[in-house]
C-alpha cells in the first residue's frame, strides 16, 4: 500500500471519486477487439449550459416515469418460464444492442442554484449516477471530528419523503447498487442502475443531501455499527500518513468516526455540517451512460421539489505540511512502511508524472 500526499487533495480520495466512471470504463473498454481508454486528463474546460429551474405539474411529470409496482407482493411461481432455456440463450427483456466503438462524449450543465450536472457517454448498457458534495473530513472541526463518516453510515435512510425500508425496498426492486464514502474532500453518493431507473434513483439521490431526516432510532443504530467496525490495514495506513503530514489541519484531520467521537453522532450535528457544506454550488451531479438532458432535468426536478440548502460562503484552508513520523504496534507477522512526499496538488502542475512514479 502506498500513497503520496497533495495540496488540495490526495490521490486516494480522488480515486475514489473516479472510481465510478473508472468502472463503467473497465466495462465498456472492450469493443470489437480494440481498447478504448477514457481520462480525466483528456477532458477540456467544460462549458455549462444553463437549466432552469422549474415547477412543473406533477400530473405531467408522471406521466413520464415508467411503471413501478412499489407495493408489488409476489405470489407462487406456478410456471418456469425458463425451464428449457440453455446458457446460449438469453433471457433478457430488452437484450443489449451492440454499439460500435466511439470517443466518449462528455456533456456539461449548471443549473440556476449552481448546481453542476456533467456526463460521459461510453457506449455502455449500464447507467452509473453520482452526487458528490464537497463535504469531506477536511471541513470538519474538533467539535465534529468523524462526522463525514457518520453521514455516509447514514445514507440512504429515511428522508422527508421516503422511509428507511422503503428507500431499501425500493433500491432492492430496482436492482441498484448504492453507496456512499466519505473522503478527506467529499462526500459520494452512488449508484449503479439501469438508464430507464433515472426518475426513481435520482430524486432518492438527492434527497439523502437535503432533507435526511435523521431519526434517533436509527442513528443509534449505526452508531453501534460504527462501534463495532474493524479498519482494514491500507485505511489504518492512509490515516496515520495524513495525520502525520498535515498535523491537526484540513487533510490531516481524523476521517473515521470512533468511539471517542460517537458522542457526537447526533441528528443535529450531522445536519449542521451538511447545512454549512453541501449547498447546491458545492455539488455535483456524474452520470455514466446516462442520456445528459434526462440527468439534467430529473436533477432539476428534485431540486424543485426541495427547499435547497442556502449557500454559505466558507473559508477554504490549504492544507499545511508538517511532514513527520507515525507509528504504530500491530497484532501481525509483517510491517508496513509507507514514504510520502508533498506534491504540487491535483490542480498543479506535473500531475501525470505523479501518477505514473506512484503507479
Amino acid at each position: 500500500f502506498g500513497s503520496s500526499l497533495c495540496e488540495a487533495c490526495e490521490p486516494a480520495d480522488f480515486q475514489r471519486i473516479s472510481a465510478m466512471l473508472s468502472r463503467a470504463i473497465r466495462t465498456t473498454a472492450w469493443r470489437g477487439g480494440q481498447r478504448r481508454c477514457a481520462s480525466a486528463l483528456t477532458v477540456k474546460a467544460p462549458t455549462y449550459a444553463p437549466v432552469k429551474i422549474q415547477h412543473e405539474d406533477i400530473t405531467e411529470v408522471m406521466e413520464e416515469v415508467p411503471d413501478f409496482q412499489f407495493y408489488h407482493i409476489g405470489g407462487e411461481l406456478k410456471t418456469n418460464p425458463y425451464k428449457n432455456v440453455t446458457l446460449d440463450q438469453t433471457v433478457m427483456l430488452r437484450p443489449p444492442v451492440e454499439v460500435a466503438p466511439s470517443a466518449p462524449k462528455y456533456e456539461f450543465s449548471k443549473l440556476e442554484n449552481g448546481l453542476r450536472v456533467a456526463t460521459a457517454n461510453l457506449g455502455g448498457a449500464d447507467a452509473h449516477i453520482g452526487l458528490f458534495a464537497s463535504a469531506g473530513s477536511r471541513f470538519s472541526n474538533a467539535a465534529n471530528l468523524g462526522v463525514a463518516d457518520m453521514i455516509a453510515q447514514m445514507s440512504y435512510h429515511s428522508t422527508a419523503h421516503l422511509s428507511h425500508l422503503r428507500t431499501i425496498k425500493t433500491l432492492e426492486h430496482l436492482g441498484v447498487d448504492a453507496d456512499c464514502t466519505a473522503g478527506r474532500e467529499y462526500l459520494a453518493y452512488k449508484v449503479g442502475t439501469l438508464p430507464e431507473h433515472l426518475p426513481f434513483v435520482v430524486p432518492i439521490l438527492v434527497g439523502n443531501v437535503l432533507f435526511p431526516r435523521f431519526l434517533r432510532w436509527e442513528v443509534k443504530h449505526e452508531m453501534e455499527d460504527a462501534l463495532e467496525r474493524t479498519w482494514s490495514e491500507p485505511e489504518i495506513v492512509e490515516g496515520m500518513l495524513h495525520a502525520a503530514a498535515f498535523t491537526n489541519n484540513t487533510l490531516g484531520l481524523k476521517l473515521q468516526a470512533n468511539a471517542a467521537s460517537c458522542k457526537h453522532f447526533l441528528g443535529e450535528t450531522m445536519r449542521d455540517f451538511m447545512m454549512q457544506n453541501c449547498s447546491p454550488k458545492n455539488c455535483v451531479v456524474v452520470g455514466v451512460n446516462v442520456d445528459h438532458q434526462e440527468l439534467a432535468k430529473w436533477t432539476m426536478r428534485s431540486y424543485a421539489e426541495y427547499n435547497a440548502i442556502p449557500h454559505t460562503e466558507r473559508k477554504v484552508e490549504a492544507p499545511k505540511y508538517y511532514g513527520g513520523d507515525s507509528r504504530t504496534e500491530a497484532p501481525t507477522g509483517s510491517a508496513t512502511v509507507v514514504l510520502a512526499v508533498p506534491t504540487a496538488g491535483w490542480n498543479g502542475g506535473g500531475n501525470f508524472a505523479v501518477a505514473v512514479g506512484g503507479g
